[in-house]
């Protein structure tokens, strides 16, 4: 895989930050893992640029042991979109798998898993989880790898020529996506205006009356 470093951020929603401490304390010591829905919210995927997605339910597939989790989709798909809501399939679906005795990032089986599924996927989202509270996040596209390559020789007459190859090979590109998490309490900005207005009117009445 080629690293191409930060590409973007991945919004943790409330509702499935909430999902994500219940399995916690449902599954204490064993790794659990499912299929994570999120919605790309800004950015550009053609250009790898200010990416933003927002993750926002987890379909639980599977719980594992201390130290492994897996699981297949199969026709589960269609009961998760349904379970979610999400009538008109406008979630995008990735991996969330959590660890449970350490703290989040990627081993070398979460990299193997991340190379044999992305290959169905446009781009492909992993997001790792801990009882710790640290999460990690990745993105993997799956590329073509193109090579040129040029080739100098001499002919019969001693004459030098070139030729020029092109090697095309399978690869992805792995970036990584930095967490947010949706604000606790979001104060409307109409909200934090009006004690400006007020406390303005209020200067405004002193003034009036000094006079």
């Amino acid at each position: 895989m080629i690293s191409i470093g930060k590409v973007g951020k991945i919004i943790i929603t409330k509702n499935l930050k909430n999902q994500i401490d219940y399995y916690h304390k449902q599954n204490p010591g064993k790794e659990w893992s499912g299929i994570l829905f999120f919605k790309q919210t800004n950015g550009d995927i053609e250009k790898l640029k200010d990416l933003e997605f927002t993750a926002t339910n987890v379909y639980l597939m599977d719980i594992g042991s201390e130290t492994f989790t897996s699981f297949k989709i199969k026709d589960e798909i269609v009961k998760a979109y349904e379970v979610i809501g999400d009538k008109n399939l406008e979630s995008l679906t990735g991996l969330i798998h959590s660890h449970q005795n350490m703290t989040a990032f990627f081993s070398g089986t979460d990299i193997q898993e991340l190379k044999d599924n992305a290959k169905s996927y446009y781009f492909y989202i992993s997001l790792v989880v801990s009882t710790t509270e640290r999460y990690v996040c990745k993105i993997i596209i799956p590329t073509i790898t193109k090579i040129k390559s040029e080739h100098e020789f001499r002919n019969n007459l001693g004459e030098l020529k070139k030729i020029v190859t092109i090697d095309e090979k399978e690869d992805f590109l792995d970036g990584d996506l930095e967490i947010e998490f949706e604000e606790t309490i979001i104060i409307p900005e109409w909200v934090k205006n009006r004690i400006f207005e007020i406390i303005e009117n209020k200067k405004s009445k002193e003034i009036l009356n000094v006079n």
